[in-house]
C-alpha cells in the first residue's frame, strides 16, 4: 500500500491532521480497475482519507464507533457528488473489506502521525 502524506481533510466537524498518512481509497485491485472505468476515484479520496483517520485513531480512542465512521464516509461521498447507490455500494464494500484493510490503533503519544512516519 502506498501511504502518502495528505493535505488536511475536513467534513462534518471532523478534520484530519496535516500530513496524515493514508493510502486513500483502498480496495481490491480488480474492483478498482472496474470502478475507474466509470468514475474518477481520486475525486472521492478525501472521504476515504477521513475514514482512514477515523478508523485508525478515533475508533481506537472510542471517540466514534465503527458505524459512525462508516456513516460519515458515506455522507462525505454523497457531499462530494457520488451517485447515492454507488455511495451505498462503497459503504457495503467497506464492510466486506474491513477484515483485510482496516486496523484501529490508539493515537501515539506524539500525535496522530508519529506512528506513521516512514
Amino acid at each position: 500500500m502506498d501511504r502518502k502524506a495528505r493535505k488536511s481533510v475536513s467534513f462534518d466537524g471532523w478534520t484530519t491532521p496535516e500530513g496524515f498518512r493514508s493510502d486513500g481509497c483502498t480496495m481490491w485491485p480488480w474492483l478498482r480497475r472496474l470502478l475507474e472505468r466509470f468514475i474518477d476515484l481520486d475525486r472521492y479520496t478525501p472521504a476515504c482519507v477521513l475514514h482512514d483517520f477515523m478508523r485508525r485513531h478515533l475508533v481506537a480512542e472510542r471517540v466514534v464507533t465503527i458505524g459512525e465512521a462508516d456513516a460519515t464516509m458515506r455522507r462525505h461521498l454523497l457531499a462530494l457528488g457520488m451517485w447515492p447507490p454507488l455511495a451505498w455500494g462503497f459503504w457495503l464494500a467497506v464492510l466486506l473489506m474491513r477484515p483485510f484493510f482496516l486496523a484501529s490503533r490508539p493515537l501515539p503519544p506524539g500525535g496522530a502521525n508519529s506512528g506513521d512516519r516512514v
